[in-house]
């Protein structure tokens, strides 16, 4: 049933197989006739579009898109192949027709990445500064951000390595600007004196960590999800942090969104676990949701609310561990911001009552958060014999196998997804009910790294075993097939 469109002047088929239906097409001298033989491309674009049906004038505006920074006629001369491709196609009868016949481009879905999603994402929750160093596989965040920035207004910067860069974003953050950093696990490991910053100052950050597999420069351009436990860890001391990790690209939008939002609320800092995977695959995607998007900056004095304190104290200690906080210039709202410990205005104090008083304030913060951050989401039928639980890009080889099993009408390997995103700190009731739901089930851990980071925190905090466990650590990622072959061996 397979279609081949080639050039039988240019490349003769000798005695081609009947199992293809085979389309000769002189691409070579069409585009030759239209200028150039290095259009031959948009000539074979054109006849696939026409085979499909694609809208001719749609495929058009793309190639005009393509070339819009060179001389009008050369655009021209590529549509003008584009056509002549597309005509010799468009009138076959071919079944190809019915894989479009039911998707309406009313919609517009979107054809997105990981990486993209999470820079708009930034955009919507209104960054106003990303800095970050180029290193794989974080850089497409840098080069979707660097591209848009006119069209937004937010300010892109690449300084000289990724100490800079966070540093950076914690200066815009103390003055009140949204922004964000994003990095791999050798950068990140040298952001870690400043996430400690960010800590003791109480200082929003928002930074995005692409893992790769370690250790050292270990698989540059592969994926793993070995970093877990070190995004927990990160950094000396004990402060409150969170911990998100998307799994598909409408995650990727919205978590990062909940991440600036987090970071202001609770003024520390926030880690958005990607990695190669999830961030290099390009996937159909709906229409983002950017309507009613929720800002929240937490809780910021203005000069007015300041004036009618008599003693801003920039530290106070409060129940739920987060104080009021003032930009600079902020009349009436002066404080301190350095990285020793302090007393209620930022000064200097090694009291150990202070230390105390502090150091406890600091650690309400995973206290009050945790019993109001989203448990997992449960996806499949409730009867589900077999449960997959998955975090961050591991959801979608998951998804895939459950729609496989799913297709071949499998009824007693029926199959659901237990599906982490927040991952730190954990919502013990709702995570708790969740794990209780499925005690009786068969349940696989299904994660890209060697040493079960994430089963090893469900087995400290809940008491949690699975049935079984699932991990990658190759550098490539989970496939569905492999799924598949376990869930046929327990069941």
């Amino acid at each position: 049933g397979s279609f081949i469109v080639f050039d039988g002047q240019a490349c003769p088929i000798d005695s081609p197989s009947s199992k293809f239906n085979w389309i000769d097409i002189p691409m070579l001298k069409i585009a030759r006739d239209n200028g150039s033989e290095i259009m031959a491309n948009n000539v074979g674009l054109g006849a696939i579009a026409g085979l499909l049906g694609l809208d001719q004038a749609l495929v058009g505006n793309i190639i005009k898109e393509q070339f819009s920074d060179k001389k009008p006629e050369i655009a021209t001369a590529n549509i003008k192949s584009l056509s002549a491709g597309y005509n010799l196609t468009s009138s076959r009868d071919t079944p190809l027709r019915t894989l479009l016949k039911g998707v309406s481009l009313k919609d517009r879905p979107l054809l997105m990445t990981g990486s993209e999603a999470i820079g708009c994402g930034a955009i919507a929750a209104g960054m106003g500064l990303y800095a970050a160093y180029p290193m794989t596989p974080s850089s497409p965040i840098l080069h979707f951000l660097a591209e848009h920035q006119g069209e937004y207004g937010y300010i892109v910067r690449q300084p000289e390595d990724e100490i800079a860069a966070v540093n950076m974003v914690i200066g815009a953050m103390h003055m009140g600007v949204r922004s964000m950093c994003a990095t791999s696990g050798g950068g990140f490991a040298l952001m870690n004196e400043s996430l400690a910053l960010s800590g003791m100052t109480e200082t929003p950050l928002v930074v995005v960590l692409a893992q790769r597999p370690g250790p050292a420069t270990g698989l540059p351009t592969w994926t793993e999800q070995g970093e877990l436990q070190y995004a927990i860890h990160a950094a000396h001391g004990e402060f409150p942090r969170f911990i998100l990790a998307p799994g598909d690209t409408i995650e990727a939008f919205q978590l990062t969104i909940d991440a600036f939002n987090l970071a202001e609320r609770y003024q520390t800092p926030v880690i958005i676990l990607t990695d190669k995977y999830l961030g290099e695959s390009a996937m159909t995607t709906p229409q983002l949701p950017i309507n009613n998007i929720p800002i929240d900056r937490g809780q910021i004095i203005d000069a007015k609310a300041a004036g009618k304190l008599a003693n801003f104290q920039r530290y106070m200690v409060t129940a739920s561990g987060v104080s009021p906080r003032t930009l600079p210039g902020t009349a009436g709202g002066v404080f301190c911001a350095n990285s020793d410990e302090h007393e209620y205005h930022g000064l200097v104090n090694e009291t150990s009552d202070m230390r105390v008083w502090q150091n406890e304030k600091r650690l309400k913060k995973t206290v009050t958060a945790s019993s109001q951050l989203p448990g997992p989401a449960y996806i499949g039928p409730p009867d589900a014999k077999i449960v997959l639980i998955t975090w961050g890009s591991s959801k979608l080889p998951a998804l895939q196998a459950m729609a496989i099993i799913k297709s071949k009408e499998q009824r007693t390997k029926n199959v659901g997804l237990l599906h982490f995103s927040y991952l730190w700190p954990l919502n013990k009731v709702a995570i708790g009910k969740s794990l209780g739901e499925i005690k009786n089930k068969i349940s696989i851990i299904i994660e890209g790294n060697a040493t079960g980071q994430f089963e090893s925190l469900l087995k400290e905090h809940f008491n949690f075993t699975p049935t079984t466990h699932f991990r990658k650590y190759d550098g490539r990622p989970v496939y569905p097939e492999e799924i598949i072959s376990l869930v046929n061996q327990l069941v």
